[in-house]
């Protein structure tokens, strides 16, 4: 029966066998052929074939990364929801989450440069007259199309986890003015309302809570 979904082997039926158990076809030619199935279906150490699905493992942490090196088994990568994050020496070093690249400093995670230097992440269209950013909006161009006045509500950083030094590009191609409002607890700072269509501008996490509109002034 070979591996189940799990990756256990159970031997086929008849096994195992006890002493003075007369050797037949009838036992080997079952028993024999199931352990070469399993055998064959394992990965070789020396390199001899690859996976035929995807590879998965434990989590891991800093100190035993899931995928190690035999020498250095304190780096390499280990995950956790929404990230994957580089150890050595288990130290952690770099992750890698959804719409930013952060490094550690010794004491925080820091984005690499900042998220303008990095390629856009995508186009959103938006018809509507109320947005509220997510994480999922960082380094991304939110194009605003309503008619209507349109208010952007920047939320609360214990809401939405924002990562440091996040960007997101506002857009007016409609005729609706977009105008930047502070969830309690937020500060914007700059202007606050685009001036026209084919207005862009963005929003730039500089601190705790604290965003800077850019482009309008």
């Amino acid at each position: 029966m070979a591996r189940n979904a799990t990756g256990t082997y159970s031997l086929v039926a008849g096994n195992p066998v006890v002493t003075g158990t007369t050797i037949t076809s009838s036992w080997a030619n079952v028993t024999l052929p199931d352990i070469a199935t399993a055998l064959t279906d394992s990965l070789s150490r020396s390199g001899k074939g690859g996976m035929l699905a995807a590879l998965k493992g434990t989590l891991g942490s800093a100190a035993l990364p899931a995928y190690s090196f035999t020498a250095y088994p304190d780096q390499g990568l280990y995950g956790a929801s929404g990230v994957v994050t580089m150890a050595v020496a288990g130290v952690n070093q770099m992750r890698w989450q959804n719409g930013s690249v952060e490094v550690w400093d010794g004491s925080a995670w820091s984005a690499v440069g900042t998220q303008a230097t990095l390629p856009i992440a995508g186009i959103v269209n938006d018809a509507t007259t109320a947005r509220t950013p997510t994480t999922a909006d960082r380094n991304k161009i939110i194009r605003m199309s309503n008619a209507s006045a349109i208010t952007v509500t920047v939320d609360t950083e214990a809401n939405q986890s924002w990562a440091d030094n996040t960007v997101i590009y506002f857009r007016q191609v409609g005729l609706g003015a977009i105008t930047f409002a502070e969830a309690v607890g937020v500060t914007v700072n700059g202007t606050l309302t685009t001036t026209g269509s084919d207005v862009t501008c963005a929003l730039v996490k500089i601190g705790t809570d604290e965003w800077d509109v850019i482009g309008l002034d």
